[in-house]
């Protein structure tokens, strides 16, 4: 639980490379835990760890199945990381689980404008 705090507290602080330690450190003792996975993603997310990122979220989309909440939040970060196959990949299995979602239809057109977007930059 006190890790669990000072993860938090490091985030908050900005101070990424210690929230780092703090949760690979949790994730280690605690393997395939979607919160501290989840947590791990942000850090990285920060530190500009876009790869290391999608692989964690990759971890979680395996832990999600049948759990509609949790791939949509996979899918949301895999997005926000430029994870753009694992969003997709997240996407098409939630159109399947839950059809016609408004969430899920949105986050789809995000992604599809972030694809985009990233295409035009590159």
């Amino acid at each position: 639980m006190s890790q669990e705090l000072l993860y938090d507290i490091y985030f908050e602080q900005k101070e990424y490379q210690s929230a780092y330690k703090v949760i690979k450190e949790l994730s280690a003792s605690y393997m395939f835990n979607p919160p501290y996975l989840f947590k791990q993603v942000a850090v990285l997310d920060k530190l500009g760890k876009k790869d290391e990122a999608a692989k964690q979220l990759g971890i979680l989309y395996g832990l999600a199945e049948g759990k509609p909440k949790m791939i949509y939040d996979v899918a949301v970060l895999q997005r926000q990381v430029g994870d753009f196959e694992g969003a997709g990949k997240s996407i098409a299995k939630l159109k399947s689980l839950i059809p016609n979602n408004l969430r899920v239809n949105i986050e789809s057109i995000r992604l599809e404008l972030d694809k985009k977007k990233y295409n035009k930059l590159s």
